[in-house]
């Protein structure tokens, strides 16, 4: 299978955890026998995502050590958003909003207008956890605009504007 293929099949397994595991530890020991950095990523990516605290922290841990192993900057950025989402949901707020915040200055190096707003859109999100509510509303009127702006976007593969 390629790693397409057996991410398809995990997400397609999201109702049974049993078969999803399966996969994700597959993914995961094949993208390390083929010493893939870039598929390992994503393996630890999924585990970390569909594991329970603390094994999700770990499992983020592991995917920003591969991805800066892999040298390839938006994987990096990848990491650093996947890495504050896991501290966001288990409400660590400030380690959440320093990897949202290294994410974002990345995506400014990188160009990459829809990544930036994306951070833009989480760094919000975070603050609004954290109280800070007017800077919170700065963030999102600058991320509205530019989801709004680009809504109906036809490059958009692999860009979901609508959510945010």
């Amino acid at each position: 299978m390629s790693n397409e293929e057996i991410e398809k099949r995990i997400d397609e397994n999201s109702g049974n955890p049993a078969q999803m595991w399966e996969l994700i530890n597959f993914y995961i020991s094949n993208s390390k026998k083929e010493q893939n950095n870039e598929a390992l990523f994503y393996a630890y990516r999924y585990a970390s995502v569909n594991s329970p605290y603390p094994n999700n922290l770990r499992f983020a841990d592991s995917a920003l050590t591969t991805a800066k192993k892999s040298q390839i900057k938006k994987i990096v950025i990848d990491a650093y958003l996947n890495h504050g989402n896991i501290n966001m949901s288990e409400e660590f707020y400030e380690k959440a909003l320093d990897d949202i915040l290294v994410a974002n200055k990345l995506s400014q190096e990188s160009g990459n207008e829809y990544i930036f707003n994306k951070t833009i859109y989480y760094i919000a999100q975070n603050k609004i956890y954290l109280g800070q509510y007017e800077d919170a509303k700065k963030e999102l009127l600058i991320s509205l605009k530019y989801f709004k702006d680009n809504l109906y976007n036809k490059s958009s593969l692999g860009k979901n504007y609508q959510v945010y």
